[in-house]
């Protein structure tokens, strides 16, 4: 069977459903991954095949318009003006190479950044599509939607839906235009009415795989039984990956070190951010490792207490570490649930805000941190007063135990081929 997945995110989106390539993979399918350059390296060796698009999204994000949407914090109207441009400059290419490198698909499985153009595709070739997300987007009265900051008083369970239903509908309307045109030019098909592609999946109750534990968002009672929540997916460290002889000997010559790093987030001003990073940890007198990120966190000056990292599978890192700062994000807060450790957040956008803040409900972290706002002392108060609180550790470490419990990729395996198998295909009125 040809299984085609894509994804036109960054590292956070693509290496979660990378890893449920590679078990489809070896399961004797026919897996091909459709991304962007960026992450391209993240499938090496899974046995997956590789299609790759012209722009890459490392590219984009460090742009003008990459870094209004990372700065955007929590205005979602700032946000949704710069991923409106980078839909202008990016959809004729990047859905012309997606329909080029899936044709011929039984099954086509689209994560959140590729939904529109995996759905069409589907479409068009009257095959089943399913979705496969990060976050929980699946509108419910239990919690108000996790792309924007939440709401600074709890909703009522109406309001939560209407929140879900706005934000929907503030990123469908804010490129509507685009998607119906290379719906029509592309793909051949009508264009999508004014609710939109995600609210069809939801009204014709598609296969939704949402990517997460149940132990940090339980599932809400008013999801109907196409969703299914399956635990984490986790991509493990490459067959013969080492850690570098440097990290290894720092890690050995002291306490366990605090992890810093955001990821994807790029910054206008790099050395303003690092600098701000080192006075925090000058001022609690911890040790750390500093992930350089897509962002270049670099120190200008060298430090015994400082290593820099360019890239090192959080599986492994994260067992050496005694506290993670990072953004929020979905796969480096997987990582850090999964590892048993503490975390401070200092969110960046969207979906960040809503881990940040399941984080705090949990336990594991104290309040989050935005970074539109952050500051040598704050920063400094989070990390020291994470590292004295044994009641936060403790909590990190049921939670790591819960998480490792679970076998996502094997959850969702199963879901994937039973819908190859038994869902119907999706027809397009007027169509043969």
């Amino acid at each position: 069977m040809k299984i085609s997945i894509t994804s036109l995110g960054s590292r956070g989106d693509v290496q979660p459903i990378a890893a449920v390539a590679s078990a489809l993979a070896a399961r004797g399918h026919d897996v091909i991954f459709v991304t962007t350059p960026a992450c391209a390296g993240l499938l090496q060796g899974t046995g997956v095949r590789l299609g790759l698009l012209d722009g890459d999204i490392r590219e984009e994000l460090a742009s003008a318009d990459g870094l209004r949407l990372i700065a955007s914090g929590k205005k979602p109207a700032a946000a949704i003006r710069a991923a409106r441009a980078i839909c202008a400059r990016n959809i004729d290419r990047w859905w012309t190479g997606i329909k080029r490198e899936t044709a011929g698909s039984d099954l086509f499985i689209g994560e959140t950044s590729s939904l529109s153009a995996m759905l069409s595709l589907a479409e068009a070739s009257n095959r089943p599509f399913l979705w496969a997300c990060m976050q929980p987007l699946v509108p419910t009265g239990a919690f108000p939607s996790p792309l924007i900051a939440p709401p600074q008083q709890p909703l009522p369970p109406w309001g939560n839906r209407l929140h879900h239903f706005i934000i929907d509908q503030m990123l469908w309307q804010s490129t509507r235009s685009y998607v119906n045109k290379a719906r029509r030019n592309i793909i051949g098909l009508p264009a999508w009415p004014l609710s939109g592609p995600i609210a069809k999946v939801h009204r014709e109750r598609r296969p939704t795989l949402l990517a997460y534990s149940e132990h940090l968002v339980p599932r809400p009672d008013d999801w109907d039984d196409n969703v299914s929540v399956t635990g984490y997916w986790f991509l493990e460290k490459p067959s013969g990956w080492v850690p570098p002889e440097a990290l290894t000997q720092f890690l050995a010559a002291g306490a366990p070190p605090v992890y810093i790093g955001f990821g994807s987030m790029t910054f206008p001003d790099p050395q303003s951010t690092t600098r701000l990073i080192l006075s925090a940890l000058k001022s609690v007198g911890c040790r750390a490792i500093i992930a350089a990120g897509w962002g270049g966190l670099v120190p200008e000056t060298p430090s015994r207490d400082v290593f820099v990292v360019g890239e090192a599978p959080h599986d492994w890192l994260f067992q050496h570490v005694a506290l993670a700062v990072h953004h929020g994000g979905a796969g480096t807060t997987a990582s850090a649930l999964r590892a048993g450790i503490p975390s401070v957040i200092v969110p960046f956008m969207a979906d960040q805000f809503f881990w940040g803040a399941r984080l705090t409900s949990i336990g594991v972290s104290g309040p989050a941190l935005p970074y539109s706002s952050l500051t040598v002392d704050e920063l400094a108060h989070a990390i020291r007063s994470a590292l004295a609180d044994s009641t936060m550790r403790r909590a990190a470490a049921r939670i790591g135990m819960l998480i490792r419990s679970e076998n996502g990729i094997a959850t969702a395996v199963g879901i994937i081929e039973s819908v190859a198998v038994s869902s119907r295909p999706l027809k397009t009125p007027g169509l043969a």
